[in-house]
């Protein structure tokens, strides 16, 4: 019999949520590869920038060492997010509901 390795496992949903945190933060302008922008700043503030392709964009570029969820699959978390009040939907982007989700790792 061999060993098989043992990985650490985040559920999509966790995932997505520290995302869409993380996207919201960073402000108007500052694009998925770049930092997170100081508030008050050109490009900073709040923030309301969690588009579908913003979120498939920052999942490849922070795990690209792991197999990318469909864009349909992460449409549907989404939907779940939002019917069980953790995200909610304004037009195009999703932004957090309640904050108290985000997992922050030890």
């Amino acid at each position: 019999m061999g060993v098989i390795a043992q990985t650490q496992f985040t559920p999509l949903p966790e995932v997505l949520c520290l995302v869409i945190a993380q996207l919201n933060s960073r402000g108007p302008g500052v694009g998925a590869t770049s930092g997170a922008a100081a508030p008050g700043s050109p490009g900073g503030g709040a923030g309301g920038f969690a588009s579908l392709e913003a979120i498939l964009r920052e999942l490849a570029l922070r795990y690209h060492g792991v197999q990318q969820p469909s864009e349909q699959l992460v449409y549907q978390a989404l939907g779940s997010l939002c019917s069980e009040g953790n995200i909610y939907h304004t037009g195009e982007n999703k932004n957090m509901a309640r904050t108290e989700i985000i997992l922050v790792p030890a």
